[in-house]
């Protein structure tokens, strides 16, 4: 015997909230709507794991979730994040080198968060993974064999994470929320 299930959807919300934001207006509905959204942007940003590595953060994220603010438009409001490189993260792209040959990025937990000129002591190796045209080491006088610091790479291409960002659904819910809740004076 199997077991079937019917659903049968009605927007009933639209009107109800038509309603509402003639009601509220236009500036008191951005009142409602901004700071809600940009909270749930701030929380979203500031419980994202700090790197896919394990190793302690930079901030990172944590100052997006800072930088967070909302502004009042003409059609509603905007929800910008203001932290260099959270557009790359959220959009992917490519990333090259800036006032130098070779992009530098971190292979060892003690490089993370630093540019190779804060790690004294680096020489290049031809030692290199598959997307790397070599690296920077350090070795000390008590290891036996130096230690990747740094990959170079002529650049790299990162992938798009919409992950860092809440839902269009999840936007719209807290959004819906905020223009259905009571009125106060």
């Amino acid at each position: 015997m199997s077991l079937a299930c019917t659903a049968t959807i009605r927007d009933l919300a639209t009107p109800a909230i038509e309603a509402r934001i003639d009601a509220l207006g236009l500036p008191r509905l951005q009142a409602r709507v901004g700071p809600a959204c940009a909270d749930l942007v701030q929380r979203h940003w500031a419980a994202l794991p700090p790197n896919k590595r394990g190793w302690r953060s930079t901030g990172c994220n944590e100052q997006a979730a800072d930088s967070v603010r909302w502004n009042p438009t003409a059609e509603g409001v905007v929800i910008p994040t203001n932290k260099v490189g959270a557009r790359q993260r959220r959009f992917g792209g490519h990333i090259g080198p800036v006032n130098k040959r070779l992009l530098a990025f971190p292979a060892h937990e003690d490089a993370a968060g630093k540019t190779p000129s804060q790690v004294p002591g680096l020489s290049f190796s031809f030692i290199h993974g598959p997307k790397t045209v070599g690296s920077l080491v350090l070795k000390s006088p008590q290891q036996k064999r130096a230690v990747v610091m740094f990959w170079l790479s002529e650049g790299l291409d990162q992938p798009p994470h919409p992950e860092v960002l809440p839902t269009k659904e999840e936007l719209l819910a807290r959004a819906g929320e905020a223009i259905m809740r009571p009125f106060t004076p």
